[in-house]
């Protein structure tokens, strides 16, 4: 599991109600969650790709993003 995978389930957790982001009773199903709303951020927006300014156009902005998204999924 991922650092982010970890970061974003626990933060899943406490929103639900557990305490201070405690994922040790249902680890798994926050876990599953984290990774699913990591997933969904794979292909970035247009604006996202207009944000990140690059110059070269959203080819490269896509890739990078995918990569950063994939490698927090490792």
């Amino acid at each position: 599991m991922s650092e982010m995978v970890d970061r974003v389930a626990k933060v899943l957790a406490k929103a639900d109600g557990e305490a201070d982001g405690d994922v040790s009773v249902m680890f798994d199903y926050y876990l599953e969650l984290a990774r699913a709303a990591i997933e969904a951020m794979r292909e970035p927006t247009l604006e996202m790709i207009n944000a990140a300014k690059w110059e070269d156009g959203s080819h490269t902005a896509r890739i990078v993003w995918a990569e950063m998204i994939n490698e927090a999924l490792k």
